[in-house]
């Protein structure tokens, strides 16, 4: 029995209904698997970032009950009692992000009791300074029992730390499987569409319009997809990279140290972009240029601070056109595209700014909302990258004023 036109139209319908269904239903639970691997990857940065600025803080508590060890000034407590409120925070946080992880969690409650008694230690000293003077708060410190606990706490952290890389290259590879399926689900659905809706086409003249137009639409669909998950993986690189640049930063002992290693990484993290590290002198009165990177550069060498709209308003200031009736006073000459100055802030105190400039846009996005979307992302990482860079900054300033107060009387500046 021969099988009419209108049958063979209505079975291929069927089928290529039936079967957009199967890859559909796939090409979502692959979608939502990658999603899930992406927020897990994501929250282990930042498990790590928080250990690491938990370090930080211990590291800070203990800088400042040694430097009023040291010189007797109750200025030196300030970041100390700064230091056990933020570490609260801190382990707090921590505990919310481990909520799936008893391992983690154990290591956590250990870490915390380790803390606080490095801290009551810490307390011990600084009243035993202001009752019984330097020599009975210096024997104390002497004992090493605070660099034997700093050091538990260091390795308890370490452990942490290394779990969480093993997790997070686990979520990496599962995040990238995720990724892959997602891609032949989309791809099989574009491949079975255009086969079986092919022929309802080929009988069906009249639908010729309406199928294209379809077409376009799961290509269009099919284009953004792609570009999402490339901007993703973009984002993890630069997380990747933002961390590096806090650990190398932590490492350095001092500030010209600091430039050198932010001339260097910047380049990595903003490959298509110049600028210009630019800190505030002792007295307050000039920024000065300290680094630079990217093929030219618009902000003048040295300017006061007031020809800086980011370091009056004490946030970031973006310029995106030469008509902006905000412009800073220190860009000499407009660039080809806009200009961003994120402020560097450390305990509400402006350090310098962070100056970035853009020359060019990408091919095809004018206009578009995903060029919106990487200037936001640019901008965010600016900023992230300015909190970074003014931390290290203001650690290394307290540790240098710690150093010379140790070497030098503060009053008649002899040894």
């Amino acid at each position: 029995m021969k099988i009419s036109p209108e049958r063979k139209i209505t079975a291929g319908f069927v089928a290529a209904l039936v079967i957009v269904l199967g890859v559909s239903a796939m090409s979502y639970r692959s979608a939502a698997n990658y999603q899930e691997t992406f927020r897990a990857e994501a929250r282990t940065h930042e498990v790590l970032a928080e250990l690491s600025a938990t370090l930080s803080t211990v590291m800070d508590a203990e800088t400042s009950e040694r430097g009023f060890v040291i010189a007797g000034d109750e200025k030196f407590l300030e970041p100390h009692e700064a230091a056990e409120s933020r570490i609260h925070q801190q382990i707090t946080h921590l505990q919310s992000l481990m909520g799936d992880n008893p391992q983690q969690r154990s290591q956590l409650q250990v870490l915390e009791r380790k803390i606080q008694a490095k801290l009551e230690w810490g307390d011990a000293n600084i009243q035993a300074r202001r009752d019984k003077g330097f020599e009975e708060a210096s024997q104390r410190v002497s004992t090493g029992r605070g660099r034997s606990a700093m050091n538990e706490i260091r390795t308890i952290i370490g452990a942490m730390e290394a779990q969480e890389k093993e997790h997070l290259q686990q979520r990496i590879e599962n995040s990238n499987r995720a990724a892959s399926q997602a891609v032949y689900a989309i791809l099989l659905l574009s491949l079975s569409s255009l086969v079986l809706l092919s022929v309802p086409y080929f009988i069906v003249r009249k639908d010729f319009r309406e199928r294209r137009r379809a077409e376009n639409s799961l290509q269009d669909a099919n284009e953004r997809l792609s570009a999402g998950i490339k901007v993703l993986e973009q984002r993890s690189k630069e997380i990747s990279l933002l961390s590096q640049l806090g650990n190398l930063l932590q490492s350095c002992m001092k500030a010209e140290e600091a430039y050198k290693v932010v001339a260097q990484q910047v380049r990595t993290l903003f490959p298509f972009e110049s600028g210009a590290l630019c800190v505030l002198s002792p007295s307050r009165d000039a920024v000065e240029v300290v680094a630079e990177w990217g093929d030219t550069s618009t902000s003048e060498r040295v300017f006061a601070p007031d020809d800086c709209w980011g370091l009056r308003s004490g946030r970031a200031h973006c310029v995106e056109t030469p008509e902006s009736a905000i412009h800073c006073a220190h860009v000499s000459r407009w660039p080809a595209t806009c200009y961003l100055c994120v402020p560097m802030m450390a305990q509400g105190e402006a350090l310098g700014v962070f100056h970035l400039q853009s020359h060019e846009e990408p091919q095809g996005l004018e206009g578009s909302a995903t060029l919106e979307a990487l200037r936001a992302a640019k901008k965010e990482m600016a900023i992230a990258v300015a909190e970074q860079i003014g931390l290290a900054l203001a650690n290394l300033k307290l540790r240098e004023t710690l150093r010379a107060q140790s070497i030098r009387d503060p009053l008649t500046g002899l040894f």
